[in-house]
């Protein structure tokens, strides 16, 4: 909408300026009330006996949303200056899935309030969010210019450079954070910096020694016995390991669990196998409890998995469904197919599904869990719900297409011209393609205009390429060309290289030999620690009686195989920097 592009701009009168805020929150009002969410409430969930409660439940929803946009409308409007309302409008567009209407959204309120270290930070994390981080780097700097002593900011900032791969930054972030909220220090900032200094640096020692100091200060915090459980557990002292872990569970909760009462919490983390009774003071919220229980059933899986099966039923049958126990729903559900009980897996299954009907998660992993059993046609059953939960959800059509293919010979990549049956080959991958299809048309639909945010355009992106690849095997190299081209546009910074290399493969394979080159060069400038694409273009080029140019690449992929995390975790290399919470290269 051109009213966007006038919302952060000053006024030239107050009227005007007045008009062109309430015009802006009017339409921000409007993307909420009729996101891609609120039209979930009237499309009917094919859900078998679950579909009832999640429709009426997203019609409420949809209805408080629409209710809540109002009232932040007209709140602003009144006052302007209001920050809190401004960052509740913000938060609605973000819940929608909606980054460019809520970077506007701050934009606009920075100008109302441009000294406002909430809201500046705020615009930074939605910049973040977006993969902007360059411009999420100013906002941060913006915002501790307007707060030096504000340790969200230090946190927030911290982590995006630590998930770009800038781990020394990352790590003087935190320690500037740390001091400046001194002499009582950010216990949040001390964790994370903590569990950087463990997990990534190796430098346990220190980890543990300013855990142990700020336990002292703060002697009912959670996660930080949480972060020293997993710290003794990655050292090998499981003994320690487990008391930390106990204790976490039992501070939180009485915080998790607040409708029984601290007696009653009291009295549920004694009956988690060999746990402390002791019980925080209520200042930390729920997720603490999830995480230290899932931490803790895991440790005991090690050596009891009876004791690890006992500490998931007691947590989820306490929890009166609470979101947060999915995790543990699905740790339950693997420890049971793990001990080969697959009837105990799937009843696990049917109860956390019927508790978090619209947790995609669940569903796709009980498919696969069929699916290895060998139980197609349950998987394709559970994929189909799958896709009704959340017709947006590009994975959910990415594994029904793949098992349509599998029921005929195996994935499309692998076996697709095993098929023995031509009549049979040729309408699974209609079928597939008629699926892939439909994912695009629904998933396309998050990946223009202002919801065109990373996580769709990466989700999409594999959708396409894997359609793509289909479409190749199946000889339709029309269709494949337009797919991976398609497929190469919305592919985020990280995911270029490796959707370029399979452009690359399928160019040589169809005789393209000048373009496979051409393409395995972009992949390189795209994704240049990655030694494969090297190698193959190394072939290219030998192929191409290159041979100067073949033995160059080749000795190229051989250094980037041996440096590659190190080459990645370069201080202040941003530029290539993966997207937030990235593990690909560490």
């Amino acid at each position: 909408s051109p009213l966007w592009m006038h919302a952060g701009r000053p006024p030239s009168s107050r009227r005007r300026g007045g008009l062109l805020i309430t015009l802006c929150l009017l339409t921000v009002a409007r993307t909420v009330t009729t996101g891609p969410r609120a039209a979930c409430a009237h499309r009917p969930l094919r859900l078998g006996q679950h579909g009832a409660k999640p429709r009426a439940r997203l019609a409420m929803a949809s209805s408080e949303r629409a209710f809540e946009a109002r009232a932040l409308v007209a709140a602003i409007q009144a006052s302007p200056g209001e920050g809190k309302a401004w960052m509740k409008l913000a938060t609605l567009a973000r819940r929608e899935r909606d980054l460019g209407a809520a970077e506007r959204v701050l934009l606009a309120a920075v100008k109302t309030q441009p000294k406002n270290e909430l809201l500046l930070q705020a615009l930074a994390d939605t910049l973040c969010e977006g993969a902007q981080y360059a411009r999420a780097r100013a906002g941060y700097k913006r915002a501790l210019a307007a707060n030096a002593s504000l340790g969200s900011a230090y946190h927030a900032w911290g982590r995006m450079e630590a998930a770009l791969g800038n781990i020394e930054t990352a790590k003087g972030l935190y320690e500037q954070g740390v001091i400046r909220g001194l002499p009582s220090p950010n216990h949040r900032l001390t964790h994370a910096l903590a569990v950087l200094l463990d997990g990534t640096l190796s430098e346990t020692d220190r980890a543990r020694e300013m855990l142990v100091k700020n336990l002292k200060l703060e002697p009912t915090n959670p996660q930080l016995y949480h972060a020293l459980g997993l710290l003794e557990a990655n050292a090998g002292n499981e003994v320690l390991a487990r008391f930390h872990l106990q204790r976490a569970v039992a501070i939180a909760s009485p915080n998790a669990l607040p409708k029984y009462g601290a007696e009653k919490a009291r009295a549920f983390a004694l009956t988690l196998p060999r746990t402390a009774g002791v019980v925080g003071d209520g200042r930390q919220g729920g997720q603490p409890f999830w995480q230290a229980a899932h931490a803790l059933a895991r440790l005991e899986y090690k050596t009891n998995r009876d004791a690890s099966r006992e500490i998931c039923q007691r947590a989820i049958d306490f929890s009166g469904g609470a979101t947060a126990a999915v995790q543990l729903w699905q740790f339950w559900a693997h420890l049971e197919e793990n001990d080969g009980d697959l009837k105990a897996c799937t009843r696990v299954y049917k109860r956390a599904t019927k508790q978090h009907p619209t947790d995609i998660v669940l569903w796709l992993q009980w498919a696969a869990m069929e699916e290895r059993a060998g139980d197609l046609q349950a998987a394709g059953a559970l994929y189909r719900l799958a896709i009704d939960a959340d017709v947006t959800n590009a994975d959910s059509y990415i594994r029904h297409a793949k098992l349509l293919l599998a029921e005929v010979g195996g994935p499309a990549r692998q076996q697709f011209e095993s098929f023995d049956d031509v009549a049979r080959r040729e309408k699974a991958v209609d079928a597939a393609r008629e699926v892939f299809s439909r994912g695009a048309r629904e998933c396309g639909k998050e990946c223009s205009g202002a919801r065109a945010n990373p996580a769709n355009m990466r989700r999409m992106s594999k959708l396409l390429t894997d359609w793509a690849v289909v479409e190749w095997k199946a000889g339709d190299h029309v269709q494949a060309r337009v797919l991976f081209t398609r497929a190469v546009s919305l592919a985020p910074r990280e995911q270029i290289g490796w959707a370029l290399q399979l452009y690359g493969r399928f160019e040589a394979d169809v005789g393209s030999q000048l373009v496979a080159r051409h393409l395995f060069a972009r992949a390189v400038n795209a994704d240049r620690y990655d030694g494969s694409l090297w190698r193959f273009w190394a072939e290219l080029e030998g192929a191409a009686n290159e041979p100067t140019l073949a033995s160059q690449l080749t000795s190229l992929a051989a250094a980037q195989d041996a440096t590659r995390t190190l080459l990645y975790r370069r201080s202040e290399r941003s530029a290539d920097g993966g997207p937030p919470g990235s593990t690909r290269y560490g």
